[in-house]
Order: structure tokens, then C-alpha cells, then sequence
């Protein structure tokens, strides 16, 4: 299923590029105008990206931009994204794998209350 990416999204993944699957919160970098964007509760995300997005470009016009791959760029176009970009390591199942997995939860859940009687 593909959904739009929310800004602290954009900006996280972001962020894993430039750190390359390193920690983020070890980001050293503070003339980044992402730099503490990722944190909860941070004001001006939006107005942050853009700046970061003019950066990037040289200060050209961000409709300019032809970076596919960029996470700033898909927030900008509003381009849908697959679940597996926003959350890489979340398992994506059918309804049949959903509804397998939960019978084999009921299954183990009756064979415990089984066992205590």
C-alpha cells in the first residue's frame, strides 16, 4: 500500500542517507538545517526542509529538482510511497498471511490455557 510521507518521516529518512545507516542521534553536523528536526516536538519542520531543499540545490527553485530518490523530493511532490520505504524493517503480509498468523496466536493462547488446568 502506498501512503504520502509525512515531514519527520522525510526528514528521517533523510537523515539515514546522509549518516548512511549510522545512528542519527550521533549527528554532529549543526550548520544542517535538519540538524535536531527528528527530535519530538520540534517546530518548523516544513520551513527546515525547504531551507534544506534550497541548500541542496545551490539556492535554485525547488521545482528545479530532479533527485527521484530524495526523501525531501517525494514530500515536496506528494508522491506515494511504498510501506516498505517508510518502515524498512516492518513485515508486509496478505490478509491470508495476517489472518494464518493470527490463528497460529489463538492456537498457542488455547494450548497454554490447556496445559495451567
Amino acid at each position: 500500500m502506498k501512503k504520502l510521507l509525512t515531514v519527520k518521516f522525510a526528514i528521517k529518512l533523510r537523515c539515514q542517507d546522509c549518516h548512511e545507516g549510522k545512528r542519527i542521534a550521533e549527528c554532529k553536523n549543526k550548520r544542517c538545517q535538519l540538524f535536531q528536526m527528528i527530535l519530538p516536538g520540534a517546530r518548523g519542520r516544513s520551513k527546515a526542509v525547504k531551507d534544506y531543499c534550497r541548500w541542496c540545490r545551490n539556492g535554485l527553485s525547488i521545482s528545479v529538482c530532479t533527485s527521484k530518490n530524495c526523501s525531501i523530493y517525494l514530500y515536496l511532490n506528494k508522491i506515494p510511497v511504498s510501506d516498505k520505504i517508510i518502515n524498512p524493517n516492518k513485515r508486509i503480509m496478505t490478509d491470508e498471511q495476517r489472518k494464518a498468523v493470527s490463528d497460529r496466536f489463538v492456537k498457542s493462547r488455547l494450548s497454554k490455557r490447556a496445559k495451567e488446568d
